[in-house]
């Protein structure tokens, strides 16, 4: 069996130069061919491969839901036998939530009496970095002790930074920076409800983001979007905003600290564990996508 974590040049392989009985598999974690800002030749050269990697192998596994229709609807036009589509979403590490807490103390005695609103990943404004400020900017005459902690770095962190202070936000975001994963747990135990910002675009509807899976593993609300691997996991109305609305994301963060309480999936149905036993059975040829 040959499993290859995405297919592009750097890995392609011909089909015909493998074993008569080599299984080939291929996973899919974004459609790499639809991210805008991407220049447009590489963007052709992915799509080549996206239909490619239909012809060269026995099975697809997919990150997402979108994935796997895009996926299952172009095998429709490929002549038989066309590979096997799989649906396998991230998850968490079990460890994230099990390890101990190294810098939670230090944590609250530093944000003793804030609502404590995380969000962590790359500070680029195609991710929300800058709805969520708007946000804060929204809520930064409500009287509420809100702080939002950006755990992360990325190419659009000069310009927030220059956002927080030219409105006055410093007392409200917090740039944590990089954060070492024996850190992680402290910080998601000290927040009191997470971020994940979405739009209503190709790759956001088809990349499955880790992040809403470790927060997951935490039992805090997620304030996320009605979009993509998000509409599949939740479905509490109150941890929806529009995507790209500032205003609203305001509204959610305020309800969400008046009243955290709020409907959440069962993490230990979305663990690697699980995960790996899905793929172990998918791959011995007994699993249903």
């Amino acid at each position: 069996m040959l499993f290859l974590c995405s297919y592009s040049f750097r890995n392609r392989v011909w089909r015909w130069s493998m074993p008569h009985n080599m299984r080939i598999v291929v996973e899919h974690s974004e459609l790499f061919s639809s991210i805008r800002g991407v220049p447009v030749l590489k963007r052709h050269m992915a799509a080549h491969f996206e239909r490619r990697s239909l012809r060269i192998s026995h099975d697809i596994v997919c990150a997402s839901r979108y994935l796997t229709d895009h996926f299952s609807d172009r095998t429709t036009r490929l002549p038989s036998p066309s590979p096997r589509i799989h649906y396998l979403p991230y998850a968490y590490p079990e460890r994230l939530a099990s390890e101990v807490p190294v810098v939670l103390d230090k944590l609250r005695l530093d944000y003793k009496g804030r609502v404590n609103i995380v969000y962590m990943g790359s500070l680029i404004r195609d991710y929300g970095l800058f709805v969520m400020l708007e946000a804060f900017l929204q809520l930064k005459g409500s009287g509420k002790p809100l702080m939002l902690h950006l755990l992360g770095e990325g190419p659009d962190e000069p310009d927030a930074r220059q956002f927080v202070a030219e409105n006055g936000l410093s007392g409200m975001v917090h740039f944590a920076g990089y954060v070492p994963e024996p850190h992680l747990s402290s910080w998601f135990h000290l927040a009191d409800a997470f971020l994940a910002p979405l739009f209503d675009t190709v790759q956001d509807h088809a990349r499955c983001p880790s992040k809403t899976y470790m927060y997951l593993a935490f039992g805090k609300p997620v304030i996320t979007c009605r979009i993509g691997e998000s509409s599949v996991l939740f479905d509490d109305p109150r941890l929806f905003f529009r995507p790209g609305d500032a205003c609203d994301l305001a509204q959610r963060i305020s309800d969400i600290s008046d009243d955290p309480s709020c409907s959440l999936p069962s993490a230990s149905r979305h663990s690697w564990s699980e995960r790996a036993r899905s793929l172990t059975s998918m791959l011995l040829g007994t699993h249903v996508a």
